[in-house]
C-alpha cells in the first residue's frame, strides 16, 4: 500500500529524527469539528503516529525558536470561527507561543502533504502551509548540559525532570557568573506556580539577586522564544523576574503569570528589591498596569511593597498614572506620593513627578485622584516648571481644568528661560505663554477664567 503521506513529508520527519509509529494502519476514524463530525483521512491519521526520540524538544527555526508540539491531537472548540471561517478544523499540534496548528479535515487538496494552518487565541491565522514546509521551519533543540539541566527544565516547567533532577542532586545555586538560578528561569519563563512552588519547598533562595554589569545571555537555559525579547537585568530577584511576564507582549504565552507571582509573594519574596536601574517588582507591575496588572499591584502592596522607594529614576505611581484608575487608587491608599520628584523627563523638563505625568495624558479621572491627593498642586521642578505648564502644552483641556479648580496657578513662573520653555520659543516662562506658542485657543480661553 502506497503511504498516505509524501516522500517529502516522510524525508522531513525523518531529518528530525522521527518516525511512523510501527503498529500505524489507517482506520475508519470520526472526530467532531466545528462543523460537525468529519472522517480523519489516512494522511492526518499518519501526521497523529508521528513519534519522536525520548525527551526531544522541536522548535521553530524562526518565530523565536518557539517550542514546537507536534503531534498534539485536540478537537476544536464547536462553533470555532478562524478569520471569519468555519471549517472542518482539528488541531494536530501547539507551540509555546499558545498558537494551535490545525488542519481542515474537509479539505481535498495535497492528500500525501497536507496544508496546516497555524492560529493564534484570537482565531487569526498566520500564512497556511504544507505540512512538509511547516517541518522544514522545524529543528531539534540542542539538549542543555548537565550543569544547566535542572535551570533548562525550570525554565519550560517540565515538573518530573525538575524533581528527578533535584533528587539526583542538582544545585539549586546560580548556574552561571551572572547568578542566575533555576528558581530564576522558572519565574522568568515557566508560567509554572507547581515548578516555583517546588523550588522553593526544596530549599532554593528566594531572593537571589543576578549580578554583574549587564543582562547575561539566557539561550543556553531556555529557547529564545519564551524570553519574547526580555531579559534579567543586574539585581533581578526571582520575583522581579516573574512580574515582567504580568506584562500585555507576554499574558498570552503566559497565562498563568499572575499565579507566579502569588507563588513567590506568599513564600515571603521581598518585594523591595531593586535591580541596578533601582527598579522594583512594584514598579515594574504599575508600569503595565493592565488586564491583571492591577491585581499584581495589589499584591505587592499588601506584601509590603514601599510605595516611595528611595533609589531610582521613576516612582511606581509616575509609571501607573498612564493607566487605569484601579492600581493609581491602591498606590495612593497605600501612601505613595503624587508630589514627590524623580529622575524622569519629557518635552526636556527634568524631575518631573507624577503630578506632572498624569496632567500630560492621564485619564480624567486618575488626574482627579492625582490632584485630590497632592499637598501642593503648584509643585515645581527645579527649573520651576508646574504640572500647569505641561497640562496646557496639550490639546485636551479636562487635566488643565481640574488643575485650575483645585487652585493651580496661572501666572507661576519657570526660573528663567528653561529647555522646556524655549522649545516653544524664547520667553516662554508661564502656562499662558506656553498655550500661547503652542496655538491652544482653548487653553488660553481656560487660563483667562482663572486670571
Amino acid at each position: 500500500m502506497t503511504h498516505p503521506l509524501s516522500d517529502k513529508v516522510l524525508a522531513e520527519i525523518a531529518r528530525l529524527g522521527g518516525r511512523i509509529r510501527a503498529d500505524f494502519a489507517v482506520r475508519d476514524t470520526a472526530v467532531e469539528t466545528p462543523v460537525g463530525p468529519r472522517s480523519v483521512p489516512p494522511s492526518i491519521q499518519a501526521l497523529l503516529a508521528i513519534e519522536w526520540p525520548a525527551g526531544q524538544v522541536l522548535v521553530h527555526k524562526e518565530d523565536l525558536n518557539w517550542e514546537l508540539t507536534f503531534p498534539a491531537p485536540a478537537e476544536a472548540e464547536t462553533g470555532f470561527t478562524a478569520s471569519g471561517y468555519e471549517n472542518a478544523w482539528y488541531a494536530v499540534g501547539r507551540d509555546s507561543q499558545r498558537c494551535t496548528l490545525m488542519v481542515d479535515l474537509a479539505s481535498p487538496r495535497n492528500p500525501g502533504d497536507p496544508i496546516v494552518y497555524r492560529f493564534d487565541s484570537d482565531g487569526m491565522w498566520h500564512p497556511p502551509r504544507l505540512l512538509s514546509a511547516r517541518l522544514a521551519r522545524a529543528k531539534v533543540q540542542r539538549p542543555p548540559t548537565a550543569k544547566n539541566a535542572l535551570a533548562h527544565a525550570c525554565a519550560r516547567g517540565d515538573l518530573d525532570t525538575a524533581r528527578a533532577l533535584v533528587a539526583g542532586g542538582a544545585s539549586l545555586g546560580p548556574v552561571n557568573k551572572a547568578g542566575v538560578t533555576p528558581l530564576h528561569m522558572a519565574a522568568f519563563t515557566s508560567g509554572s506556580p507547581e515548578t516555583v512552588r517546588f523550588l522553593i519547598e526544596a530549599g532554593a533562595d528566594i531572593d537571589a539577586v543576578t549580578t554583574g554589569e549587564k543582562p547575561p545571555a539566557l539561550h543556553a537555559l531556555v529557547d529564545s522564544g519564551r524570553l519574547y525579547r526580555r531579559e534579567l537585568r543586574p539585581g533581578t530577584s526571582p520575583l522581579a523576574a516573574a512580574v515582567q511576564c504580568v506584562g500585555v507582549f507576554v499574558r498570552k504565552a503566559q497565562p498563568r503569570a499572575v499565579e507566579v507571582v502569588e507563588a513567590l509573594v506568599d513564600a515571603g519574596a521581598d518585594p523591595n528589591t531593586t535591580d541596578d536601574l533601582g527598579e522594583s517588582p512594584l514598579l515594574e507591575a504599575a508600569r503595565v498596569a493592565r488586564d491583571r496588572a492591577g491585581e499584581v499591584v495589589t499584591m505587592l502592596l499588601k506584601a509590603g511593597a514601599d510605595p516611595n522607594p528611595g533609589v531610582g529614576k521613576s516612582s511606581p505611581l509616575y509609571a501607573a498614572v498612564y493607566g487605569l484608575p484601579g492600581p493609581v487608587a491602591e498606590l495612593l491608599a497605600a501612601g505613595a506620593d503624587p508630589c514627590r520628584g524623580t529622575g524622569q523627563t519629557y518635552w526636556k523638563a527634568s524631575g518631573l513627578t507624577p503630578l506632572h505625568r498624569a496632567a500630560v495624558g492621564a485619564l480624567e479621572e486618575v488626574m482627579r485622584m492625582v490632584v485630590d491627593a497632592a499637598k501642593d498642586v503648584d509643585v515645581r521642578t527645579p527649573e520651576g516648571i508646574t504640572p500647569l505648564h505641561m497640562a496646557v502644552s496639550g490639546s485636551e483641556p479636562a487635566r488643565a481644568r481640574i488643575l485650575l479648580a483645585a487652585g493651580a496657578d496661572p501666572h507661576a513662573s519657570t526660573v528663567g528661560d528653561t529647555a522646556f520653555g524655549t522649545q516653544f520659543g524664547p520667553g516662554t516662562r508661564t502656562p499662558l505663554d506656553v498655550a500661547a506658542r503652542c496655538g491652544r485657543r482653548e487653553m488660553i480661553a481656560l487660563l483667562e477664567e482663572y486670571r
